[in-house]
């Protein structure tokens, strides 16, 4: 593009004005790199996404390994059973949990006193 067409371009811009095309693309091209674009995007997220998980992952198992360190646990059988105890225990006392707060929810309250003794 000359610098003659270049300045007729600022004009036309300027003016609000159609003729100048800059980028010589057509309406297609135009649209096949918009859509070009968006599968971009697209795939960019689910990679976004699937890095998130690699990073919880990895954190979780860091966690793991800290703390299978400081027990000194050192055989996976070991590791595994003292996993499967805590997971029975968390369970236990979710369960215990409830049926302390369903026995304090529905558990029948003795309104009557010395000074109002009932029916």
């Amino acid at each position: 593009m000359s610098p003659l067409d270049f300045s007729r371009c600022i004009e036309y811009v300027r003016k609000n004005r159609l003729g100048c095309n800059v980028l010589n693309i057509s309406s297609k091209q135009l649209l096949t790199i918009s859509v070009q674009h968006l599968h971009t995007e697209a795939e960019l997220k689910k990679v976004k996404e699937y890095i998130a998980r690699l990073r919880k992952q990895k954190k979780m198992w860091y966690e793991k390994l800290i703390r299978t360190i400081s027990q000194d646990i050192f055989d996976i059988e070991e590791l595994k059973r003292i996993e499967a105890e805590e997971a029975v225990g968390i369970k236990g006392t979710t369960r215990s949990l409830v049926k302390s707060l369903s026995d304090t929810i529905y558990k029948p309250i003795d309104t009557r006193d010395r000074y109002h003794p009932g029916p």
